[in-house]
């Protein structure tokens, strides 16, 4: 969250929508964030909801001594939220989308390869896991992977050359 302040604070996003080409894919790479997004609510809301209705703590927290899972909390109140409203703004081709939606990309990367690397330690370790969601998570992240690098595959030669902070010199 202070990264992303921070990031506001410095980062000038009509700048950094001048990065972008006009033929940057934009409509499939935000739209697979928000089925991204989607998913993952469906995924969550089918655990907790049942487990209101019937009064239990959610199975994959049960035995920890917590009343709600943490991920769920942090996915339902803060980055698939953020997942939305970036791939929104993105679509609106506002500045700001431009700026955000490759760092929810990353995060949303990065996050899938963090589980991948937590589920095979366990499966080193003994602990049995669920082989789907192996292979889902597995999915998730190389297309991850692959939708940040045609999004990012937009930006132009011309900002990947200019230096962050300093004014861009005119051609004379």
């Amino acid at each position: 969250v202070y990264t992303l302040i921070t990031a506001v604070m410095k980062v000038k996003a009509e700048e950094v929508k001048t990065w972008f080409s006009g033929n940057t894919a934009i409509t499939i790479p935000a739209l697979y964030l928000i089925i991204n997004a989607a998913f993952f609510y469906v995924l969550w809301l089918s655990e907790i909801i049942p487990s209101i209705a019937a009064g239990q703590t959610p199975a994959s927290i049960s035995g920890t001594g917590l009343s709600v899972n943490p991920v769920h909390i942090l996915d339902i109140a803060v980055f698939l939220p953020a997942f939305i409203i970036s791939s929104v703004m993105l679509l609106r081709k506002e500045a700001v989308g431009y700026c955000f939606f490759p760092v929810m990309l990353v995060f949303a990367l990065i996050m899938g390869i963090a589980i991948l690397g937590m589920v095979t330690m366990m499966a080193v370790n003994g602990v049995r896991g669920e082989t789907a969601m192996v292979v889902v998570f597995s999915v998730i992240t190389a297309i991850n992977a692959l939708v940040l690098t045609v999004f990012m595959k937009g930006i132009t030669e011309k900002a990947a050359a200019a230096k962050p902070g300093r004014a861009r010199k005119t051609g004379r």
